[in-house]
């Protein structure tokens, strides 16, 4: 585990709406580097320019470490309300042992929540069911001042569970036959995969 490797997980993650295989034991691995990284800094006591160096080093290292989680974070509650929605089995590919944990434990809570609001309304023990819903456009997210994101249309060819966007929205789930305006960088992994079209075929 070093920074670079960091940095290649933190670019990997911010570009797909998919989480990145860091292995089970990714925040063991890190917490370990940091722990080292604060060993360099107590060594570097007596060259004060050297740990001044360091610290910021491990400042940024912080705050990689902290936007990876965030980002994985809000991916895996995404997937939790997807599974429990759809009823489907609950995949822990690409999840860390923690990250396994925290997924089984939402789903649980939202499970329970709306079995216990909803059991008189939805059936099949408080799932609702979810509609085929017509294919439509959906209009791109305005543009913040500044924001330089690319936004494409494409036709959904499968069923797929909601995708976090690099622009912090969540789109779908999707339905095949579905329409949508995503970010470019989003539907480029849709669109490499097979799971999706361009309505333009021009636009890629």
């Amino acid at each position: 585990m070093d920074i670079k490797v960091l940095r290649e997980i933190h670019r990997k993650e911010r570009m797909s709406p998919y989480l990145s295989n860091v292995g089970k034991d990714f925040y063991r691995a890190v917490m370990g580097y940091i722990r080292e990284f604060d060993r360099r800094i107590e060594e570097a006591a007596g060259d004060k320019s050297r740990q001044a160096v360091l610290l910021g080093e491990r400042e940024t290292l912080k705050n990689t470490v902290i936007d990876i989680f965030e980002i994985r974070e809000r991916k895996i509650v995404t997937n939790a309300l997807y599974y429990a929605k759809s009823g489907e089995e609950i995949e822990l590919e690409n999840l860390t042992s923690e990250e396994e944990v925290m997924l089984k434990s939402i789903c649980g809570i939202i499970n329970k929540y709306r079995k216990d609001v909803l059991r008189d309304l939805l059936p099949g023990g408080g799932r609702a069911e979810q509609p085929e819903p017509a294919a439509r456009p959906r209009a791109a997210p305005e543009k913040e001042e500044g924001d330089d994101i690319e936004y494409i249309t494409v036709r959904i060819l499968e069923d797929l569970p909601p995708i976090s966007g690099i622009d912090n929205r969540i789109y779908g789930a999707f339905k095949a036959e579905d329409v949508v305006t995503m970010p470019k960088k989003n539907a480029s992994v849709l669109l490499g995969r097979g799971a999706a079209e361009p309505i333009n075929p021009g636009s890629t």
